[in-house]
């Protein structure tokens, strides 16, 4: 294997590297500082907190196209001129890349994100899903060129598609109940995207395009998650003791993700304890569950004509 000199050298130079990283910090501070750029950070603190869009003029104006431009530009020159300096320093900036699609978050405030997004030139999978979260987002076109769609659900789930192209100057907003479908990219998309997460996110949802059916749903909440997965873990155990605390779970007003799950696993474990919760779930009027509840409660009294004595207890 050849290794360039200069990354041998580096290699065997702890603090080369770490000088090196810390030239490319200062290069990042450098930019915070600034007037304009320090004005938007203000407001993403703000915004990242709550209130409206509009009530930050700086964040608001930033999503103007010649505005936008400008501001990448101005972080592209500064942070490419603290690489010239240090060959082989890293962009100190969380960012990932997968199968075409790249991210850069360029600063981070409460549920407030700024980032620089890069979508590659070429054909996409045909899409046959598509998965709404539940956060706000704002985002505007730079460069490049593509067609697809803007899908949109209503409160029933019912899909409704536009047909549209993406290009340069194009500034949409997106929340919960609306998102974007990327088929063919003619020339790389390159856009300025800010996102906010919901205070207390709910589930997010993927759906099937052809028929709208619902393929996939997750907590939006990642302690949701973690609960979810502990309700899990203990189900798998045959932990019994712990079905009357997943009932209070199931019973209760978190995300309707978790309590589904923490019922499952005391009907797993408490089979007569948990069909009256699953009983109660499905006797409320308005409950996120009454739906599938009655429709679990129907088939297990169907099943297990027993349950309905436990029930009744």
């Amino acid at each position: 294997m050849q290794i360039d000199p200069a990354l041998r050298a580096l290699w065997g130079d702890p603090a080369s590297q770490r000088l090196a990283q810390e030239h490319m910090l200062k290069t990042r501070e450098a930019w915070k500082a600034t007037d304009d750029v320090a004005a938007i950070l203000e407001d993403l603190e703000a915004f990242g907190r709550g209130g409206n869009f509009a009530d930050y003029p700086a964040l608001a104006a930033l999503f103007e196209p010649d505005r936008a431009e400008a501001f990448v530009r101005d972080f592209l020159t500064t942070m490419c001129a603290g690489l010239r300096d240090t060959h082989l320093g890293q962009m100190p900036f969380r960012h990932s890349y997968s199968d075409g699609y790249a991210v850069m978050h360029l600063a981070r405030a409460g549920r407030a994100t700024l980032a620089l997004v890069t979508l590659e030139c070429g054909s996409r999978p045909a899409a046959n899903s598509i998965a709404f979260t539940d956060c706000e987002r704002v985002e505007i076109i730079l460069q490049g060129h593509a067609t697809g769609a803007v899908v949109s659900r209503d409160g029933a789930g019912a899909l409704a598609r536009s047909t549209r192209s993406f290009t340069v100057g194009d500034c949409d907003w997106f929340d919960s109940v609306s998102a974007r479908l990327i088929e063919t990219v003619d020339r790389s998309l390159v856009s300025l995207r800010l996102s906010r997460n919901a205070e207390r996110p709910g589930q997010s949802t993927e759906y099937a395009l052809d028929d709208g059916r619902v393929l996939h749903r997750s907590a939006g909440n990642p302690e949701d998650s973690r609960h979810e997965l502990m309700a899990t873990v203990l189900g798998a155990m045959g932990r019994a003791d712990a079905a009357p605390a997943l009932i209070v779970v199931a019973l209760s007003e978190v995300a309707a993700p978790l309590r589904w799950q923490a019922l499952r696993q005391a009907l797993a474990l408490d089979a007569m304890a948990g069909i009256k919760a699953l009983g109660e779930i499905a006797a409320r009027q308005g409950d996120p569950l009454i739906g599938p509840s009655q429709a679990l409660r129907k088939q297990l009294v169907q099943d297990y004509p027993q349950l309905a004595m436990g029930e009744a207890a």
